[in-house]
């Protein structure tokens, strides 16, 4: 935040407090954070920002930060998403695709949550938090699936904290967010495309599985690179996690499916669907209500049955 802070001076108040978990601006007259899991008002004004062209000069100071942060926000380019030097992630957009410059910034938490106390806190019961451990530790391969800000990544997190401290783990994702406690860990970020040629997530999973890991964590999946993470986790690499947004554990599997289908595989939709229930063993769904965080729906595959078309569970 040290970059950011005295270039986004308005913004500072809600930066540097540990329980906002992240700020959204919708133009310098419209700046929203959230706050203990609710969106609240900041009530900041664009005189706030300066007594000349507010959108001018919020549009200067995103230019700034993208190119402290290797990046390009121009005319050409008018969208940048990267990792502040913290961990933050932020994301900013300028007209023309927007009417005013744009940009949200999720604050990287410090503080690394266990699974004990994501039970005290209301999350899961102890029940679901002995059971994901088990299966943690027993290398099932699990999917953590729900929407935006649900919690995904703070399960994930602590599910992780549960790894051997003997094992080797790979992790991929577009920008790093997992914080392990283990000492033989291999983080790779994707990159990408411009003035260096791209490198995608699918590229970092196939790459993943030629450093010789026990486990392969991907942050999210959201695409061509379903079908890598699916051949890890049937490839000596048992006990792999993931993240992926859907709404329900049941919708998750479908996106899955098509995620396969759209990354050019021949095979027939029911050999998709027996390769994923043969795959992943629990999808963990998560949703957010009213700012509270929980896991609504746990659910342990055991394969897929062709002739019923559905899938079998535990």
């Amino acid at each position: 935040m040290n970059l950011v802070v005295p270039l986004l001076e308005p913004l500072r108040p809600y930066l540097e407090d540990p329980e906002v978990s992240e700020v959204m601006v919708n133009g310098p007259g419209s700046v929203f954070i959230e706050k203990d899991g609710v969106m609240r008002d900041t009530h900041i004004k664009g005189t706030d920002w300066t007594t000349g062209d507010p959108c001018h000069f919020l549009r200067e100071r995103m230019v700034t930060i993208s190119r402290h942060t290797s990046g390009d926000l121009s005319k050409d380019r008018p969208y940048f998403d990267g990792k502040l030097p913290d961990g933050s992630r932020i994301s900013m957009i300028i007209p023309p695709l927007v009417p005013e410059p744009t940009l949200s910034i999720r604050k990287f938490s410090q503080k690394l949550l266990t699974i004990d106390q994501l039970c005290a806190g209301g999350l899961m019961s102890p029940e679901v938090g002995t059971s994901l451990i088990w299966a943690v530790q027993n290398k099932e391969n699990i999917l953590i699936s729900g929407g935006t800000s649900a919690g995904k990544t703070t399960l994930l997190n602590a599910l992780c904290d549960q790894i051997p401290m003997s094992d080797r783990i790979v992790t991929v994702d577009d920008v790093t967010e997992l914080k392990l406690r283990q000492t033989n860990v291999v983080q790779m970020q994707a990159r990408p495309a411009g003035d260096v040629p791209e490198v995608t997530i699918r590229d970092l999973v196939r790459l993943a599985m030629r450093l010789r890991p026990d486990r392969i964590i991907v942050g999210e999946v959201r695409g061509a690179e379903a079908t890598e993470l699916l051949k890890a986790m049937n490839s000596g690499h048992p006990g792999s996690m993931s993240t992926i947004h859907a709404d329900s554990a049941f919708e998750c599997l479908d996106k899955l499916a098509d995620y396969l289908y759209d990354a050019g595989t021949q095979k027939p939709h029911d050999a998709l669907c027996r390769s994923i229930g043969n795959t992943i063993k629990v999808v963990v769904q998560m949703e957010r209500r009213a700012g509270v965080r929980r896991i609504s729906e746990v659910i342990r595959l055991e394969g897929y049955d062709s002739e019923r078309k559905e899938y079998k569970f535990r």
